[in-house]
């Protein structure tokens, strides 16, 4: 066998333009890719531009404001909901998905954004009447609406603890975003305090007053702690329906000394983690989707 010098010298057997292998299908192969990749960009379907548009859909402007001048919290207001424990306020996240429901399901958290947006501002709306100006009263039922985040309207829902539904780190009543109304997404809103709960029943709710949110099918109250969770909107809280009382322990001890009776386990007071308060802008609203 003969061996030419380049050969023997142990040059490179082949030039730079000689194609070897399947060579045809890999052009092929990249040529559909490029027109994959091409195709999915105008129509808005890449990963990057989906994010984009869902985080600029979901930061846009919202009107959080009530009809009357009096403070009164009335059906269709809208409000953000602000957590003592947390300092956050209640936010949903249409990337995050909660799998295994029978609609679709979105997280829900509470974050630092203090602006009035897509994501933050909920309606609420009586379940018992459709008259706008009726006063949302202490002990009605209500839902939470939250619009404009993904095409159809979200209501907040929770449901009973299991195998398949669950907080993501405290593993706790799991709360989120319902695409449809259920039994699971009605809620009743109560005074803070057990021992003035009865009282209150009936009165009309006030903006920027605490608050705490029964959920109707558990019994549990909404709730929220400084558990970090890392989204698209950077760190935020977690979101849950648990009831937090305070222990009073030494009050508890102090009134058997003198021969009192305690109250029992519902008339404690509730923790921070269960207190909420309703809050509007101070500012107009301006429409800028037009």
């Amino acid at each position: 066998m003969q061996f030419t010098s380049q050969q023997l010298c142990g040059g490179a057997r082949y030039k730079p333009t000689c194609r070897i292998g399947n060579w045809c299908e890999e052009v092929e192969l990249n040529e559909l890719r490029m027109k994959e990749y091409m195709s999915k960009k105008e129509s808005g379907d890449l990963l990057v531009i989906s994010r984009q548009l869902m985080l600029e859909r979901a930061l846009q402007p919202a009107a959080a404001q009530i009809k009357g001048q009096d403070g009164t919290l009335r059906n269709g207001d809208t409000v953000m909901l602000r957590n003592e424990a947390s300092e956050c306020f209640l936010s949903a996240n249409a990337e995050e998905k909660i799998p295994g429901r029978k609609a679709t399901a979105y997280a829900v958290t509470t974050g630092p954004n203090a602006t009035p947006c897509v994501r933050n501002v909920f309606a609420v709306e009586l379940v018992n009447s459709n008259d706008e100006n009726t006063p949302v009263c202490y002990g009605d039922e209500v839902q939470l609406r939250l619009r404009g985040l993904v095409q159809e309207d979200c209501y907040l829902y929770s449901e009973m603890v299991s195998a398949l539904a669950a907080s993501k780190c405290s593993r706790k009543q799991e709360v989120g975003a319902l695409a449809k109304p259920s039994g699971n997404t009605r809620w009743q809103i109560l005074h803070p305090d057990g021992k003035m709960r009865f009282e209150t029943e009936g009165e009309p709710v006030k903006v920027d007053q605490p608050i705490v949110i029964k959920h109707l099918g558990t019994g549990s109250f909404l709730a929220s702690d400084k558990i970090k969770q890392m989204n698209v909107f950077g760190a935020e809280n977690e979101v849950h329906a648990h009831c937090y009382y305070s222990t009073n322990k030494t009050h508890n001890m102090n009134s058997e000394k003198k021969g009192e009776i305690t109250g029992d386990y519902a008339l404690r007071r509730h923790g921070p983690q269960n207190i909420w308060t309703l809050v509007v802008s101070s500012e107009p609203h301006i429409d800028t989707s037009s």
